[in-house]
């Protein structure tokens, strides 16, 4: 996350960091963000297979959306950069949030 989006310290619009009480830079993320972060992405595969265990690399797949295999998505409530997700009772692929 460091190298590519947020860095390792929240800057203010400047630029500059953003400092704590103590006069510290505040960190934009900790090993639980990490943590949560990892969870978001369980259950993604291959497309294409009966289950998660049975989804292999294929040249045909190689170009397919993966998959959400929902046996192996971890369904609980994640915190990720201050953002909550609620944790569902059951999860299909079809059932994504939509933006409008």
């Amino acid at each position: 996350m460091q190298l590519f989006s947020i860095g390792l310290v929240q800057l203010n619009l400047d630029g500059t960091s953003r400092l704590d009480a103590d006069g510290q830079p505040i960190p934009t993320y900790d090993q639980a963000t990490i943590e949560n972060l990892a969870r978001v992405f369980t259950g993604w595969n291959y497309a294409g297979a009966s289950s998660f265990a049975a989804a292999k690399k294929t040249a045909a797949n190689q170009v397919l959306p993966m998959q959400a295999y929902p046996e192996q998505h971890d369904t609980d409530s994640k915190t990720v950069l201050s953002y909550r997700v609620r944790a569902r009772s059951s999860y299909h692929p079809d059932s994504r949030r939509r933006r409008t």
